[in-house]
């Protein structure tokens, strides 16, 4: 069993004066956390202020969250120095993904031409996977399909 609305004191009119005000209160709160947001996950300062443009948000004062790019570059930095990889093996980017790239100077024993690296993707975080050499075949293309054949085949499987 509900209980009835409270009965309010306030007529009409300051009722909804009152209804307004928390509801431009709540819209300013969302539009901060909107703010926040897009400062978090911009690649850069040029990104942020596109972004907060596009959205007509304002950046929020005193927000000091780095970019994501320059969060991973100095993410990737430290995992690189920890692992003894030189930084001039190291990679980062940030576009549909955020993803990393650490090249080892190691192999495996099956394949000791092929150099092992260091992966890392925003989804996924860290893998060990095996360098692919020039002439490496990573994913075949599969034979132009003829459909009018495939049409026919799906014909005759019919009952």
């Amino acid at each position: 069993m509900t209980s009835p609305p409270a009965q309010s004191s306030e007529g009409p009119a300051a009722q909804l004066v009152s209804c307004r005000a928390r509801q431009l209160r709540e819209q300013g709160q969302h539009r901060v956390r909107a703010a926040r947001t897009v400062t978090r996950m911009a690649r850069d300062q040029h990104d942020e202020s596109l972004l907060l443009s596009i959205l007509d948000l304002k950046p929020v004062v005193g927000t000091t969250t780095p970019s994501l790019d320059s969060a991973l570059a100095d993410y990737v930095r430290q995992v690189a120095e920890q692992v003894g990889v030189p930084l001039d093996a190291v990679t980062h980017e940030v576009t549909d993904t955020a993803t990393a790239y650490l090249g080892l100077t190691s192999s495996t024993a099956d394949r000791p031409h092929c150099d092992l690296m260091l992966v890392w993707d925003e989804r996924l975080g860290w893998s060990v996977a095996i360098e692919p050499r020039g002439n490496d075949q990573l994913s075949p293309v599969p034979p132009q399909l003829d459909r009018t054949t495939l049409a026919a085949h799906m014909s005759r499987t019919r009952a």
